[in-house]
């Protein structure tokens, strides 16, 4: 199997609900969507490959096309055609958290996902402000959404062909790239704006997610 990572150690069980999948029959190419790992670069480059290139000029973002376009499969893995080349992202779970908390909760907008995690329009500025506080909010939840969802049992890791490495992104999707024929720029949309990720946290969050997140450390090779 070609990839990034050891795959023989990872003891995987995934669930069968349907995923968001990306096809491009064209180039027998199937993409599981990883929300957080530059899902909206390899989207928006995707499409472009397909000759879709109208996505990028029609819609404000790559994410409004998903209700109004084929382009986007809602399937479970066993869907997937066999002979079809599957990759998919992977990043460091404490980075990941804070790309999702300083992206989607720091906003002062109230949205479905703070809804989710039981943030309302009463307390919401006791989250937004505190990363801490947020952070003990998941840990006493234990249960996410699919932008913090485990990638190791979200993503169907040991049945992919590729995983790129979100931290050595550019020169990883140049495989993806070359596959598609795409010899445009590679250039990451939506990147996040926020300080070192080790800068958030402290001694007691840290290990939260250490904990939270033991298998996708461990079986992704990630360290704090």
């Amino acid at each position: 199997m070609e990839g990034l990572l050891k795959m023989n150690s990872i003891k995987y069980h995934s669930p069968v609900e349907k995923k968001e999948i990306i096809i491009l029959p064209k180039f027998k190419v199937a993409y599981i969507n990883s929300p957080k790992n530059a899902c909206t670069t390899i989207k928006t480059i995707l499409a472009e490959a397909d000759g879709l290139n109208f996505i990028t000029k029609n819609y404000k973002d790559i994410h409004e096309a998903h209700y109004s376009l084929n382009f986007f499969k809602h399937l479970s893995f066993d869907e997937i055609p066999k002979n079809y080349f599957k990759f998919t992202c992977i990043r460091n779970p404490f980075d990941r958290i804070v790309s999702f908390y300083t992206h989607k909760i720091m906003r002062n907008k109230y949205n479905k996902i703070l809804k989710y995690y039981g943030i309302d329009k009463h307390n919401k500025k006791e989250y937004q402000n505190n990363f801490k506080n947020f952070i003990d909010l998941l840990y006493e939840r234990k249960n996410f959404e699919l932008h913090l969802a485990h990638q190791t049992t979200a993503l169907h890791i040991e049945k992919l062909d590729y995983i790129i490495r979100f931290e050595d992104f550019n020169n990883d999707f140049k495989k993806i790239c070359n596959h598609i024929h795409y010899k445009g720029k590679i250039y990451h949309k939506m990147k996040s704006n926020h300080r070192k990720y080790q800068e958030y946290y402290d001694k007691e969050s840290r290990k939260k997610i250490e904990e939270l997140y033991y298998k996708d450390l461990k079986e992704l090779y990630y360290e704090f």
